[in-house]
């Protein structure tokens, strides 16, 4: 980390630790404004990281735009948040709550620029790497002690939520009569906490993997905390995200693996060994996740999941093109509902990215989101520079995942954040990637003694 790009990039570590926070200013702007965005502390980094990239001439831009893909991939992201800003002029609400496009508008184009600058000024992967695991530790405190509280903790300085499972809105998981309150950490929600564990584990997998020996037992002090925080959300869109990640991790380093297989096998059999006892320990809870007994819990989540499944086609009907304006589908859902059904159901999003860009942005946004992630895949998986972006592929890859069963990746400012970030660390070009943790692909040479 060069002295003249400090600033860049600690913007950039601090946004990434504040990822999990749902910390908001003392005065924030109400929910329907134009400065909504605008109210969280996680805009401070990312406006800082902005401001500095400006003022500083752009480092890393030139050498970005040397290759073809990487101006194809900019101009794509670029043309993807310019749609989402013209979208507030025919946006369904654009006459009663203009504020909706435009504060998701506002929030596309900050966090596509940090990618941008992600891409250009990235971090060293050590200090990135390290930042995630020290999150991932703290986080997994905070919610753990929220399950064995089975209520807050108290941190609501730092955005924790009240939680209380007997209060009717709080995520629990029933069964057997008994309600089961699902670790929030500080952010609004247990599934959005678990999909923040989840990048967070891929990196601390990572770092554990290509740490000195002597090294790893202090990841592991944050890592199996980690795993079993993440295990309690119950989340299964989570798990299934670290499950295919966690295969793209293994796919992209295996050259690296093969010759260093001990601790990979150790923690193998460390994390078969947690999901026995997670197993043993929560047996009932995860059936009822599963399906078995029909919980009534369960039965709302699932229907409610249908019914804005619904509500999105009907949305992507009335605008197939255009769509109906960023960040307007909760009220396009309520208006529906109330209009044609007896439901009293507030409009939410609808638990899938690629049906929520389609409903507010059209095929056009859509489209344009699809071809920036295919170009995203297709830079970061050519040449050599493969294993050292391969956290950073397999937090995507996760993310993605997690995006057919949820919205936040591009819903929340915390959510975009991440996946922008990621997206701009695994198309780094090597000129201006920084020295990788990696250790050399092949076996170690033998010394004679």
């Amino acid at each position: 980390m060069t002295l003249r790009r400090l600033p860049i990039q600690a913007g950039i570590l601090t946004s990434f630790a504040l990822t999990p926070f749902w910390l908001k200013w003392p005065s924030a702007p109400h929910p329907f404004s134009a400065e909504y965005v605008l109210g969280f502390v996680l805009i401070a980094p990312l406006i800082w990281t902005l401001v500095w990239w400006l003022a500083m001439g752009l480092p890393g831009l030139r050498d970005l735009l040397r290759r073809r893909t990487h101006q194809l991939w900019l101009v794509v992201l670029i043309s993807f948040a310019t749609w989402a800003a013209l979208s507030q002029t025919w946006a369904f609400m654009a006459e009663d709550y203009p504020g909706l496009a435009q504060s998701r508008a506002l929030q596309l184009s900050l966090t596509i620029g940090f990618g941008l600058v992600v891409a250009c000024v990235p971090p060293p992967r050590r200090l990135l790497l390290a930042v995630l695991v020290s999150s991932l530790g703290l986080h997994a405190g905070v919610g753990l002690a929220q399950v064995a509280n089975q209520a807050d903790i108290g941190l609501h300085s730092l955005g924790e939520f009240r939680l209380d499972p007997a209060v009717s809105g709080v995520s629990v998981v029933q069964a057997e009569g008994e309600r089961w309150l699902r670790p929030y950490g500080l952010i609004s929600h247990p599934n959005i906490y678990a999909g923040m564990l989840v990048v967070m584990v891929l990196a601390a997998s990572a770092a554990y993997l290509w740490a000195r020996p002597r090294h790893r037992w202090l990841i592991l002090l944050a890592l199996l905390p980690g795993i079993w925080a993440l295990a309690l959300t119950f989340s299964r869109s989570a798990w299934l995200g670290l499950a295919v990640g966690g295969g793209v991790l293994i796919a992209l380093s295996w050259a690296y693996i093969r010759h260093h297989w001990r601790p990979v096998a150790m923690l193998g059999v460390t994390g078969v060994l947690m999901a026995g006892l997670f197993m043993a320990l929560y047996a009932p809870f995860v059936l009822a996740r599963a399906g078995a007994g029909q919980e009534e819990t369960e039965v709302y989540s699932v229907g409610e999941r249908l019914l804005f499944t619904h509500v999105a086609a009907e949305a992507i009907r009335s605008a197939p093109v255009t769509g109906i304006g960023a960040g307007n589908f909760p009220w396009f859902g309520s208006v529906y509902l109330f209009e044609n059904s007896d439901f009293e159901i507030r409009g939410r999003d609808v638990h899938n990215i690629f049906l929520t860009l389609w409903a507010e942005l059209g095929a056009m946004g859509l489209g344009l989101f699809a071809l920036a992630l295919l170009l995203t895949y297709g830079i970061a998986l050519r040449g050599p520079q493969r294993k050292q972006r391969a956290p950073w592929l397999a937090g995507l890859t996760a993310l993605m995942v997690i995006g057919l069963f949820d919205h936040y990746p591009v819903t929340l400012i915390q959510g975009n954040t991440l996946l922008f970030g990621l997206i701009g660390l695994a198309i780094t070009p090597p000129t201006v990637a920084a020295a990788a943790p990696v250790p050399p692909a092949g076996p170690p040479h033998n010394r004679r003694r």
